[in-house]
């Protein structure tokens, strides 16, 4: 994977540090810090954190015993001499542009109190190179235990060697445990489904179903197909592209070809049945996948799984390299406007439009409302907390390992 190759964190930044840049995925458990603050409030922690972690990358001696990255044929010797580690607070996008504005310091603090922080950003900038981490929560987190603090997506860009040292030391410090996440196909086809699903259904108004479909920044879906044995000696991998301007179409035929949903129920209870949770749990109805399924069949003699789940699914790790049937076709990357997504845990996620800082203005503008960017907005964001909500299930010991 390409690194970034400017100066260093302090370097000029145009868009939020989630946006347009490919992310590795693990999950954390919860960080334990005890008594002390929270490391979301506790800004000097976080900067004594970076000055020691700062002092292992640069190998330096730490109570009479030498740390550091011992192997320098890593990618990280062509990098150059380490110039600066930084670890703050990640706001929200919106408190990202302000802070780009430059506010006065009077304005900056009332707005800081009106935010909330979104997580840890770690920075480490080299000579020829720079690298970043996120661990991240979501828009609206649990209430944390006493003594711990979850930050359930790990978000890294970074040479392996430097990415375990980073572990590492998390799992040190905050006695966290970190795992790679998982992504199976049935969760590959349902992120798709919920973003085009936000694109054409906003809750808000009905004008404006068809045109985040029919308007430019509708890109391609690229999607990646890979085969069971003993197909798989011969062919490995196949790359299908459906043009932008098809994308309605094929989510008409995709309806057409689904029964028709039955109107759900009003609830009597308030307690969430097993029944009602495992359908939650199976994912949106895969109208565009079901869609491309007969038109691979049909041309390409090719049926592939229909089958979805939702990225916070609590039995998605035991299905992760089976999914419901192994000798189907399975999907093993997907690449749409709003990001690309990859089996090997790979992300990338790209700022919604309308936009000069990474974040959508304010959703009730006219500018908006015209070229659909809040919809976008809505989209990317609820994507992202799926992927948060699939961290939060795994690091929450509901799948068992």
């Amino acid at each position: 994977m390409t690194q970034n190759a400017s100066a260093g964190p302090g370097s000029s930044k145009s868009t939020y540090p989630l946006f347009n840049t490919t992310f590795t995925l693990h999950r954390l458990s919860p960080l334990y810090h005890g008594n002390a603050p929270s490391p979301l409030q506790n800004v000097p922690s976080l900067t004594q954190l970076a000055r020691r972690f700062r002092d292992i990358l640069k190998g330096e001696v730490l109570r009479g015993v030498h740390v550091g990255l011992i192997a320098r044929d890593d990618g990280l010797g062509k990098a150059g001499q380490l110039l600066e580690c930084r670890w703050t607070v990640l706001e929200d996008e919106r408190a990202w542009v302000r802070g780009r504005d430059r506010p006065q310091p009077d304005q900056a603090q009332r707005e800081d109190r009106e935010t909330k922080p979104r997580g840890i950003l770690i920075e480490i900038g080299y000579e020829r190179a720079s690298y970043t981490a996120i661990l991240l929560r979501s828009v609206s987190p649990t209430t944390d235990k006493k003594g711990f603090t979850a930050l359930p997506l790990l978000l890294t860009r970074m040479p392996n060697p430097l990415r375990e040292r980073l572990i590492d030391y998390l799992s040190t410090t905050y006695d966290t445990r970190c795992s790679g996440l998982t992504l199976s196909s049935s969760l590959l086809a349902s992120s798709l489904e919920n973003y085009l699903q936000d694109l054409t259904d906003p809750p808000d108004t009905d004008r404006r179903i068809a045109a985040p479909l029919a308007s430019p920044t509708m890109r391609d879906i690229n999607l990646t197909l890979t085969f069971p044995a003993p197909v798989s000696p011969s062919l490995k991998t196949l790359d299908i592209t459906i043009p932008g301007s098809d994308i309605a179409q094929f989510l008409k035929e995709g309806r057409r070809l689904l029964p028709a949903r039955a109107p759900a129920p009003a609830p009597k209870k308030t307690r969430q049945t097993r029944a009602s949770l495992e359908k939650e749990q199976q994912g949106p109805e895969p109208i565009f996948i079901t869609a491309l399924s007969a038109y691979t069949t049909t041309h390409l003699a090719m049926p592939l799984s229909t089958s979805t789940r939702t990225l916070s699914a609590p039995n998605v790790e035991r299905d992760a390299d089976s999914d419901s049937d192994p000798a189907s076709i399975r999907i093993s990357r997907i690449a749409c406007g709003g990001f690309v997504l990859g089996a090997e845990a790979k992300v990338k996620i790209f700022a919604p439009p309308a936009t000069s800082h990474g974040v959508a203005e304010d959703s009730e503008s006219d500018s908006d409302d015209e070229s659909g960017g809040s919809v976008h907005q809505r989209a990317t964001q609820r994507f992202v907390e799926g992927l948060i909500k699939r961290a939060e299930g795994v690091a929450g010991g509901l799948v068992s390992t």
